[in-house]
């Protein structure tokens, strides 16, 4: 028989189990009756509360239109609870979705070089270095931001006090570098030469010496330098995690180079290193050259010569007569092929002693 909504309201005894013709197997959308009951119904007692922690206003309003009954008082019950209840849970996602970790695409770099980062987050960006500082970048700041130590560093935000990592990257350097000045023998073949060394690995060594004007390779090289002054070498290579290392010293020369001319000979001396004039460089290289003696009193060329086996006897070749003794005479050469950084030209003065 059909039940009148009056009759549901008024007619039944609160005090006593009423028989409530929505079930939970209603609220979930099916229709079978309870079998534990006679007539099909269930018991409930009326103080009975309905969870609607999983429920929403959808599947209430879906549910409840399968029940073709008469529909009892249902307490704490109220559609517009769900309605609310799904307002709120949309707000929190928006929330969090405003929030989404956001950065440019970043590499792996190396010491010395820049991240160039721009944070478009809702909250500040934040980076951890590898020794625990932070830098911090404000929503729609941008930070060029050159790291100070090798190793790793995230990139995240903070939530709450809790730091959420959300990109880890790497900071690499290259391979220590060192290298040794080797000045014992600062000549050889006649030019000033300094040997350079490492023990590091050949990856793509290069040396850079100051106004030299070719760069060297290789783990051993030399330099030449004429002219006396301090000047910077410069060792470098690239390793095979891309980074370039890099260390510089200074090697300072005493003397400007004159091609290791004595100062005087002595031309009646039996000992063949000292009786004839001729700078010890041109007598070591393969170069072609003048030398000439030049009397500074009268300017005039006394000897003349292109062989560095012919040096100078202390004969003046316009009279074959020899020269005065403990007087000094000019000397003057022209190199024609000149090393890297040689000037062509030499001169100096030379005495001839007894």
């Amino acid at each position: 028989p059909q039940i009148s909504q009056n009759d549901t309201n008024e007619g039944i005894d609160t005090k006593k189990d009423q028989k409530i013709l929505l079930d939970d197997a209603h609220l979930n959308g099916e229709h079978s009756t309870n079998e534990n009951s006679d007539d099909g119904y269930t018991n409930v007692n009326s103080s009975t509360n309905i969870d609607l922690k999983n429920t929403n206003s959808s599947n209430i309003k879906e549910n409840l239109s399968c029940w073709t009954g008469p529909f009892p008082t249902m307490p704490n019950l109220n559609i517009n609870d769900f309605e609310k209840n799904n307002e709120d849970e949309t707000k929190q996602s928006s929330d969090k979705g405003s929030s989404i970790f956001e950065v440019q695409n970043l590499e792996n770099i190396c010491l010395g070089t820049t991240w160039n980062l721009e944070n478009k987050n809702t909250k500040d960006l934040v980076i951890l270095d590898p020794n625990g500082k932070t830098v911090s970048i404000k929503q729609n700041e941008r930070l060029n931001f050159k790291p100070t130590v090798a190793g790793e560093y995230l990139i995240g935000m903070y939530n709450g006090a809790n730091f959420e990592a959300k990109k880890t990257l790497f900071v690499n350097e290259g391979k220590g570098l060192d290298f040794e000045i080797d000045d014992d023998t600062p000549y050889e073949n006649g030019i000033p030469s300094i040997r350079l060394y490492t023990n590091s690995p050949d990856e793509s060594l290069v040396w850079t010496a100051e106004n030299n004007q070719q760069k060297l390779v290789g783990n051993e090289v030399e330099v030449h330098y004429f002219k006396k002054g301090t000047y910077i070498i410069t060792l470098e290579n690239k390793a095979a995690n891309g980074c370039q290392a890099k260390t510089s010293k200074e090697l300072t020369i005493e003397e400007d180079f004159n091609l290791l001319a004595p100062e005087a000979f002595r031309p009646y001396s039996s000992d063949n290193t000292v009786n004839r004039f001729m700078p010890r460089s041109l007598q070591e290289r393969e170069v072609r050259f003048e030398l000439v003696i030049i009397d500074p009193v009268s300017g005039e060329v006394v000897y003349r010569t292109t062989d560095k086996y012919s040096g100078w006897d202390g004969y003046d070749q316009r009279t074959g007569k020899m020269v005065d003794f403990d007087k000094s005479y000019v000397w003057k050469v022209v190199i024609a092929n000149a090393a890297i950084g040689e000037k062509p030209v030499y001169n100096g003065t030379v005495v001839m002693k007894r």
